[in-house]
């Protein structure tokens, strides 16, 4: 009888624990002939999030917004027309990210809420954190449209993941 009530509980509590951990799974260009909005998704192919070019008419790749589950926010260079320094807002957060050797924009150094990463270009149209088990690939080879994240770390914080994968596909692809 003890174990009814126990295999009862846990069927009760196991789906609440599968419905919070959603983990970004792929990112794809919305659209096939332009890099300026980005939808995110979860492992079953849920729409969770969206990045943008704020300024989409002024052709301003200095200002993003996003959107992922509940968090809204931007991404933007720090100082207009110099991409050596980069910031996540969300709220009350901030994130920075800069090159880890200055002018290299194939490491970065990424820091904020207690955490700090490096995120490194590989080859290709690969990227992966230093020190994590995590990479950030694109399905096609020589098609920067399409995106898989393959990872097991489960405690990396959304927004530092979210500001990873914009920096790795805003270095891969060209402005347009």
């Amino acid at each position: 009888m003890c174990y009814r009530s126990l295999i009862f509980s846990l069927l009760l509590v196991l789906p609440v624990v599968a419905l919070d951990a959603q983990f970004i799974a792929s990112i794809r260009a919305e659209w096939n002939d332009s890099f300026r909005s980005w939808i995110i998704e979860d492992e079953e192919e849920n729409r969770i999030g969206s990045i943008r070019l704020k300024w989409d008419l002024a052709n301003d790749f200095s200002e993003w917004t996003f959107e992922l589950l509940d968090y809204t926010g931007e991404i933007k260079t720090k100082w207009r027309n110099d991409p050596n320094m980069w910031e996540l807002k969300s709220d009350d957060q901030v994130l920075t990210a800069r090159p880890t050797w200055p002018g290299d924009y194939r490491s970065w150094t990424l820091s904020g809420k207690g955490q700090s990463i490096i995120l490194e270009h590989d080859r290709g149209y690969r990227w992966k954190i230093r020190s994590l088990d995590y990479t950030l690939n694109s399905y096609y080879l020589f098609d920067p449209r399409d995106w898989a994240v393959e990872t097991t770390v489960e405690d990396l914080d959304p927004l530092l993941e979210l500001f990873v994968i914009f920096l790795a596909i805003y270095h891969s692809t060209e402005n347009r």
